[in-house]
């Protein structure tokens, strides 16, 4: 969907906060948001999972293994924020910043694929922080298929309704 058919959409149209906020901008405090959210939930369910016996030892290996990563795209997407709302406007050129999320989805799929391999018993301890940590993982990979396929309306809708479907 281009940027302009975003706009008249009947769930978007009138809406002054989207209408008059450059494509880039916008879309950049969107997915920021969304990213920032998901990468940290991430860093403190990990945080928690590695203090914990009942999870197993390759399962809090695996998501310590991840830290460096999740905690290097939350200073770089945190930098970029600032960078847009200082007004930088090589941080508003949505197709370089598109480009940036394409290489963090690129970075991020193969993290993913390692899921399916660890063992995550049912106990509370895992419910509560191994599993949210995959499932913010698996919620970022969402986000950054709608930047890949400039999927707007889905991005739009998933932020306003409060889901995040994986």
């Amino acid at each position: 969907m281009e940027w302009q058919d975003f706009l008249k959409h009947p769930d978007v149209k009138g809406l002054p906060d989207i209408q008059q906020t450059p494509p880039g901008k916008y879309l950049y405090r969107k997915i920021a948001h969304d990213v920032l959210e998901c990468l940290n939930m991430y860093k403190a369910c990990a945080a928690h999972a590695a203090k914990l016996n009942s999870i197993p030892l390759a399962t809090r290996s695996w998501l310590a293994k991840n830290l460096a990563f999740i905690e290097a795209w939350i200073e770089h997407v945190t930098i970029r924020w600032k960078q847009l709302e200082t007004g930088n406007q090589r941080s508003a050129n949505w197709p370089v910043v598109r480009g940036e999320l394409v290489k963090f989805a690129d970075e991020l799929t193969p993290i993913i694929g390692d899921v399916s391999g660890l063992a995550l018993p049912e106990n509370v301890e895992t419910n509560t922080f191994a599993v949210p940590a995959i499932k913010n993982l698996q919620r970022l990979s969402v986000i950054c298929r709608d930047v890949t396929n400039q999927d707007y309306l889905n991005m739009w809708q998933s932020r306003r309704l409060g889901v995040g479907s994986v």
